[in-house]
């Protein structure tokens, strides 16, 4: 079934997942408080970008704009009367709860404060990831798997048959999470919470709670947000018809049980790491320790994406490539692409003597869910790194494979294209012909993943979310095929004459309106890593403009992150992409700034056309939801939403439009839209520090340093910068021992007679809209070139308090000539040990006091010296060891022995050593020199851990990479689908099992008893008995881990006997 979509309208917005709490302790005013955090109003020389963001924060937390509920979460959006994912505003999502972490992690960029960010995750952990009370039976999952269901197209297709013949692969992750994290609950976010608890569903039955975890997508592509049935995550049975709402998706044979169910979507938890990773350089950008000022935050967010993990797997765990509704189980990782699918759920029963549970992963995959910096941080960054079995492996491998989907489903144009699914029609069909070789990894296109009304691929907005993240990790490592992504999308995006269609930009009318909706057509060409092909018959065009505030400053993000990549890596700033991002910043600011953020009026066509639209209810189901309202075959989407009246703004804009014939008109505040404002603009000023503004711009005047003889007059060019205009007039300061003249920038300074030493003045510059600039100072040395200025000795120590034992590096970088005489350095470290250089390193061997000192000589006579203490202390106890290991091979195929030796680890304290070995494949090891073989492919984390007995412990990491044994096999299997009196119908499967493609087979089979064969298809026949069948042109290559069938009917030799039974041989069968 499916769990969760987005609705990506004309003129709104795809929405994301979100969450939702049990009565929990509500937020106080402490809480929201410390969100709050400092304010912008004692940062010194903040741009006109940061004090955007300052603006937008503090609106967003007043009370008076109603961003937030009364618990403190926020809605998605300040208006009610808002359909689109969430078919109400004050609503919420996951996506939303990622959000708060943009903005607070800027806030902590800006301001070096990042309680709010610490007071953010505790919002999350206490609003939108379930509690133990709401998943009572997680563990049982210890005992099961979930049961197929396939899906329909269509709401009327529902309910949906449990099917327990249907094979399910096995879960290779979650007894690893359970294992590691000591319990069975999932660690995400779910994707919806009614934050008023506007349906009174509230949670765990309650009925009051808030915010109350809901759900609502659940039957099919073609089901729209007007379409759905909003409903509890808790289903007790005390509200919708005799078995809730559980009847109205799934047809079971027996009644069903009372159950709790959630949905994440991992576009928002994948949001949320990537967040961390800023808000970790950012703190370590500013000298913080990120243990000391957001302690235990940075493991949060890592055990978020080790949970994450489950989206990485298909559905039902079937093996890639499957097209086998009955078959294909996976075993291992067999079952896993390794990217951000729509959602994984998981859910259980709510009566704990009940001995089962479910999770599942999705197989319909979207370009925009991909996360590179997501994958990037959690298998790179040692503080983002997750501790479950096979963790980092496996987010490497994810890094690798998103990065590879966005080459996959780039258009000739630039922009991207849908996905992939490994379940044609949501029930591992057959690929149709023209996508049956144009695969990825196995998985077929899809345009539209999950959803078709409207399509999925279709909303611009997709395009600035998912490119925006590879704009990013292009900022950061440089790599050459983000950057080839990156030229070619950015390229549309400014393209202003497309070939076809309407260009992505228009900046007419002193206005910004951009892409809303897009069409494509063709297909991608079959994914092959070793030599990726251009998708020249895979098109893009865009239909029509909006002014979609979010995805236009989203937009702004990803272009100025891509200009200022250009510039980091490549010397030269993209000028077009940094243009285009700040004018999408300053008209939006300028054009659309309200009361309380930035809105564009949106039309809505489809309120009028759809808000009485039928929702469809199986023949003869009746209830009533928690409001009162009927459900039933007259139901529609407004008699299942009472609560939308006159009372309602919204609402009642809509009576009006439809009475009077025209579409309404609406000026919305989305929460996440807002984040996306504030953000885009602090960013700019970040990456662009000498940033153009607009209007009221003050000039800047830069310090300046020269130098000149005794009596000697210095010609000096002042230099000022006018961002946004010209610099008129220059003024100026008189020094103390000397004079300045002249007009403008160019003036001279002319010392005292005799006068050796630093003066200085200051000056400031004024431009043409007669705003004057903070002074700079103009710092002049007068030398007296005959005799000789000492040196200044500095030097600095680190650290200056340290252990017996430890390294400390002395740094002598800062001391000064004012001749610039070439300087020797001297160091007595105060403990009879004595050295030379301009920085050095030195251990002290007992603890004690000692005065370090560095003399400085100039080679003329001139000498300084200065000190500095350096306190040692004995160590606590124990020195601990180092961990050392090596792997030859690291790596190597399924079953070769791997050999392991510990001799490089070693221990201070001459401790005698343990040794213990973890292989990243559950199994163990001892001793200081190890052997072990992988049954498995994969990436595996083999850890040492070394520990000296004396409480001393370390570790070490090494990844090796298993391939498949190099094997060319398959296995052919006869199978009688059916048999009567005379006759029979058989089929006969030929799987490749090996890591090749089989290019051509030939099988052949008999009868013992005398049976015969009348008619086939689907291959070559031959022979009587024994038959041979051989391969067609069309079905004559098995990929790795695919099958192919052949038919035929026969005659049974005995009437009324059973159906014959052959044994099926060939070079292929093994």
């Amino acid at each position: 079934m499916q769990f969760a979509k987005r609705l990506g309208l004309n003129h709104q917005h795809g929405l994301n997942q979100a969450t939702g709490l049990i009565q929990r302790s509500k937020l106080t005013t402490a809480i929201l408080s410390a969100l709050i955090g400092v304010s912008f109003s004692g940062i010194a020389n903040a741009s006109v970008y940061e004090d955007r963001f300052a603006e937008i924060r503090d609106e967003i937390y007043a009370p008076e704009n109603g961003y937030l509920s009364a618990d403190g979460g926020p809605y998605h959006s300040v208006e009610t009367f808002i359909i689109e994912a969430p078919d109400h505003g004050h609503e919420s999502t996951s996506e939303a709860y990622s959000y708060i972490l943009w903005l607070e992690a800027v806030h902590g960029k800006i301001t070096g404060d990042w309680e709010p960010l610490i007071k953010a995750w505790d919002l999350i952990e206490e609003q939108i990831i379930p509690t133990s009370e709401m998943q009572p039976t997680a563990d049982k999952y210890a005992n099961g798997k979930a049961t197929y269901v396939p899906e329909g197209p269509l709401p009327s297709s529902y309910p949906l048959p449990l099917t327990n013949g249907a094979a399910v692969g096995e879960d290779p992750i979650s007894a690893g999470l359970a294992s590691t994290y000591g319990t069975w609950d999932v660690y995400g976010m779910h994707w919806l919470l009614d934050m008023d608890n506007v349906y009174q569903y509230g949670n765990l039955g309650d009925g009051t709670s808030t915010p109350s975890y809901i759900n609502t997508f659940q039957r099919g592509e073609q089901e729209s947000v007007w379409e759905t049935v909003p409903h509890p995550s808790w289903e007790d049975f005390s509200w919708g018809g005799e078995y809730g709402f559980l009847d109205l998706f799934v047809a079971e044979s027996q009644a069903p049980a009372k159950q709790w169910r959630y949905t994440n979507a991992p576009d928002a938890d994948a949001r949320a790491v990537q967040v961390m990773y800023w808000a970790l350089q950012w703190m370590k950008e500013r000298g913080q320790d990120p243990e000391v000022v957001a302690p235990g935050l940075m493991a949060k967010a890592a055990k978020m994406g080790d949970y994450l993990r489950l989206a990485m797997f298909d559905k039902y765990f079937k093996k890639i490539g499957s097209q086998d509704e009955q078959g294909s189980a996976g075993q291992g990782y067999d079952s896993a692409h390794y990217l951000m699918s729509w959602y994984y759920s998981w859910g259980g029963p709510i009566d704990t003597s009940a001995n089962w549970a479910w999770r599942i992963g999705s197989s319909h995959i979207h370009f925009a869910y991909q996360n590179p910096m997501a994958a990037y941080a959690l298998s790179q960054i040692a503080e983002l790194q997750p501790k479950a079995p096979n963790s980092v492996q496996d987010w490497d491998t994810g890094l690798e494979r998103s990065l590879e989907f966005f080459q996959w489903t780039q258009s000739a144009e630039g922009a991207f294209s849908g996905g992939a699914t490994n379940s044609w029609n949501g029930k591992y069909d057959t690929y149709p012909a023209d996508r049956a070789n144009n695969t990825f990894y196995g998985m077929a296109y899809d345009e539209n993943p999950v959803y078709e009304d409207p399509g999925s691929g279709t909303w611009f907005g997709w395009q600035t979310w998912g490119v925006e993240r590879v704009a990013e990790y292009y900022f950061i490592t440089g790599e050459k095929r983000a950057k080839d992504i990156l030229d070619k999308w950015v390229a549309w995006v400014l393209n202003a004459t497309p070939e076809k269609g309407l260009p992505v930009l228009d900046f007419s009318d002193n206005d910004v309106k951009l892409a809303a909706t897009l069409a494509f057509s063709g297909i991608p060409e079959k994914w092959d890593p070793a030599n990726p092909k251009a998708n020249n018959d895979l098109h893009v065009e865009v239909i029509d403009h909006g002014q979609d505030v979010g995805v236009a400053h989203n937009l702004a993000k990803t272009l100025m992150y891509y200009a200022a990549a250009e510039e980091k890596h490549q010397g030269d700033v993209h000028q077009g992409a940094k243009d285009a991002a700040q004018m999408i910043l300053d008209r939006f600011w300028a054009n659309h700034r309200t009361d309380k953020g930035v809105s564009a009026p949106e039309t809505r066509g489809d309120y009028p056309e759809r808000i009485n639209e039928p929702v469809f209810f199986p023949a003869g189901w009746t209830g009533k939801n928690a409001v009162g309202a009927d459900l039933n075959a007259d139901t529609t989407f407004s008699s299942m939403r009472p609560f939308y009246d006159s009372s309602d703004p919204g609402y009642q804009e809509l009576q009006n439009a439809m009475a009077e014939g025209r579409d309404p008109t609406y000026t919305y505040h989305r929460y996440w839209a807002q984040v996306d404002v504030a953000t885009a603009n602090a960013l700019y000023s970040e990456l662009f520090p000498e940033a153009d503004c607009a209007d009221g711009c003050a000039p800047t005047a830069k310090d300046i340093a020269v130098k000149t003889s005794v009596g000697t007059p210095a010609s000096i060019t002042l230099e000022g910068n006018d961002s946004n205009g010209t610099i008129e007039a220059y003024s100026y300061t008189q020094p103390a021992n000397g004079t300045v003249s002249g007009n403008g920038k160019q003036v001279t300074y002319t010392p005292q007679s005799g006068f050796v030493g630093v003066d200085s003045f200051t000056y400031t510059v004024s431009d043409d809209e007669q705003l004057s600039s903070a002074p700079a100072t103009v710092t002049i040395s007068v030398e007296d070139l005959n005799s000789n200025v000492p040196p200044e000795a500095c030097f600095t120590a680190t650290p200056s308090s340290a252990m017996v034992g430890d390294i400390i590096n002395f740094e002598a970088s800062c001391s000064s000539d004012a001749n610039d005489d070439t300087l020797t350095y001297s160091w007595a470290f105060g403990d009879d040990s004595n050295g030379s250089g301009a920085s050095i390193k030195h251990s002290y061997t007992m603890a004690g006091t000692y005065d370090a000192m560095l003399t400085v000589n100039d080679g003329k006579g001139g000498v300084d010296s200065t000190n500095v203490t350096i306190t040692i202390e004995e160590p606590a106890g124990n020195l601990p060891p180092e961990a050392c290991f090596s792997a030859t091979p690291s790596s190597a195929n399924i079953g070769d022995a791997i050999s392991f030796k510990a001799s490089c680890s070693s221990d201070a304290d001459n401790d005698t050593l343990s040794y213990s070995w973890a292989f990243g494949d559950n199994s163990k090891g001892t001793g200081a020199s190890a052997q072990h073989s992988y049954t498995q492919a994969g990436r595996y984390n083999a850890v040492l851990t070394v520990d000296d007995g004396q409480g001393g412990v370390d570790t070490a990491s090494k990844t090796i990479t298993i391939a498949d044994a190099p094997v060319s096999s398959a296995s052919c299997k006869y199978e009688v689908q059916n048999h009567w009196n005379a006759g029979f119908v058989a089929k006969v499967t030929i799987t490749n099992n090996g890591n090749e493609v089989i290019d051509g087979w030939d099988v052949s089979w008999n009868y013992a008893d005398g049976s015969e064969m009348s008619n086939g298809w689907n291959a070559n026949f031959s022979g009587s008995n024994p038959y041979s069948a051989s391969s067609l042109n069309w079905n004559s290559k098995i990929q790795p881990g695919q099958s192919v069938t052949f038919g035929l009917q026969g005659n049974k030799a005995v009437f009324n006997g059973p159906a014959p039974v052959a044994t099926v041989t060939g070079a292929v069968c093994n």
